[in-house]
């Protein structure tokens, strides 16, 4: 029951010659010590079941192929025989599905097995793998340099799959509601609008112009807008639950192009709209991203 200390670690009676006894003639050793019975039968029955060096599993389908296929299994290693093998990923095309599997044994021997498989052998899955895979994405999407293009894939992803990210909020509405991309001269003003917005009876006339740039913006943003005629304008900047976070113009305008500046500071990461008032109405929408 002595302890001794060697080489960085300690060992108990005879363990340190069992060690290097099993390691000299490529053999395992299993202290009860450490683990029980059953584990050691286990780990026994792992390593004499024989091994394979490396081992590259690829599937295609009958008209596409599969793509962003991650390994479950720890197989950067050795292959042991009895490991089963779980490969995870997305498709494109239909069954059935061909199997190659390549390998090469401990003795150095190479494999190549070929499988089809049909519908019949294979379960789909629920509405849970699509969000599961579409949070994937997302995370992996994180990695990456934050350009235009990137952030515009998390949105689209993250709205395609309902997966909340850093730059998306969901709005929960009545079934069938559909926001409005743009309001157009010949709006009606009766939408269903965010809340703090109060609609007039007086109609506004002529032509309104509203632009951001740039858009998605990290430091500041300035936002453009033209009227026709001298009027009541605001600029109010609301979040995607219709709350108002900002107010960037409460007065009256002469009419021609007119700018205003939203700085960073004062938002933070996510998708705004910035909605555009004139004598009490809404003329114009424009969508923000704060990166």
């Amino acid at each position: 029951s002595n302890m001794h200390y060697i080489g960085g670690q300690y060992f108990r009676g005879n363990e340190y010659f069992y060690s290097r006894l099993s390691q000299l003639t490529v053999g395992e050793y299993y202290s009860i010590r450490n683990s029980s019975l059953l584990s050691m039968l286990e780990g026994v029955g792992h390593r004499i079941s024989g091994y394979f060096k490396s081992v590259e599993v690829l599937l295609k389908t009958t008209d596409g192929y599969a793509f962003s296929n991650y390994r479950l299994s720890n197989d950067n290693g050795l292959v042991y025989n009895d490991e089963a093998i779980c490969m995870s990923g997305r498709y494109i095309g239909t069954a059935p599905f061909v199997l190659t599997v390549y390998g090469q044994n401990e003795q150095g021997d190479f494999y190549q097995i070929d499988d089809t498989i049909t519908m019949a052998n294979i379960t789909g899955g629920d509405s849970l793998i699509k969000v599961a895979w579409g949070a994937q994405k997302i995370r992996d999407m994180y990695s990456l340099d934050k350009s235009n293009q990137v952030i515009s894939q998390i949105i689209n992803t993250s709205i395609d799959v309902h997966v909340l990210s850093d730059y998306t909020a969901f709005l929960v509405l009545e079934p069938n509601y559909r926001i409005p991309d743009n309001l157009d001269d010949n709006s009606s003003g009766n939408e269903v609008l965010p809340t703090g917005i109060i609609e007039s009876s007086t109609p506004a006339s002529g032509t309104y112009k509203l632009e951001s740039y740039p858009n998605p913006f990290s430091t500041s943003a300035t936002i453009t807008f033209e009227i026709p005629d001298r009027a009541d304008v605001r600029i109010l900047l609301y979040n995607t639950t219709g709350q108002i976070v900002a107010t960037l113009l409460d007065r009256s305008m002469e009419e021609g192009q007119h700018k205003v500046s939203l700085e960073a500071g004062d938002v933070v990461k996510g998708v705004y709209y910035c909605t555009m008032i004139v004598n009490g109405q809404v003329v114009a929408r424009e969508k923000l991203v704060r990166l």
